[in-house]
């Protein structure tokens, strides 16, 4: 399903996210109806999102992010922000030695299922990847600590 666009810089930013999404596709050699299929949506939401000419509703966006391999949440953060620097894929993250959440996939996935307004969902996604961010620094930050702790005592980090 999908609905008009009424803003210019949304506009703008759909037809930035269209360009990005059919590279995508074609980078993994999909043809449209096979990323379709694999989304488990219409061909003609895959082409309606593409085209950059709608906005695809948001209840859609884990199935596609799955089949693009992009991380969770990277469809709102471009739709929103524009955020076209972020890490696109899970290999991408995995590379900076960052494994994707799949908590925050479920989590991602039940509010896109929810009977919220779309920009209600992106709100709430964006709350969400602002806290995944904060928790990620603290864990690097507690890594960082117990490395220096090990080095410091001479022994071996127990697990």
């Amino acid at each position: 399903m999908v609905t008009k666009l009424n803003n210019p810089e949304r506009w703008q930013r759909q037809q930035d996210l269209a360009a990005t999404v059919r590279q995508r596709r074609l980078d993994l050699g999909l043809s449209l109806r096979a990323a379709a299929d694999q989304a488990g949506v219409a061909r003609g939401t895959w082409m309606a999102l593409e085209g950059g000419n709608r906005v695809i509703l948001a209840n859609n966006h884990a199935a596609i992010e799955r089949v693009l391999q992009w991380t969770s949440g990277r469809i709102a953060r471009l739709l929103e922000d524009g955020d076209s620097a972020s890490a696109t894929t899970s290999e991408e993250v995995e590379k900076r030695g960052h494994a994707a959440v799949p908590v925050m996939d479920d989590a991602v996935e039940r509010i896109y299922r929810s009977n919220l307004p779309a920009e209600k969902k992106l709100q709430i996604i964006r709350m969400m990847l602002a806290e995944r961010q904060r928790a990620e620094e603290r864990l690097l930050q507690l890594a960082d600590e117990l490395v220096a702790l090990a080095q410091n005592s001479g022994e071996k980090p127990s697990t």
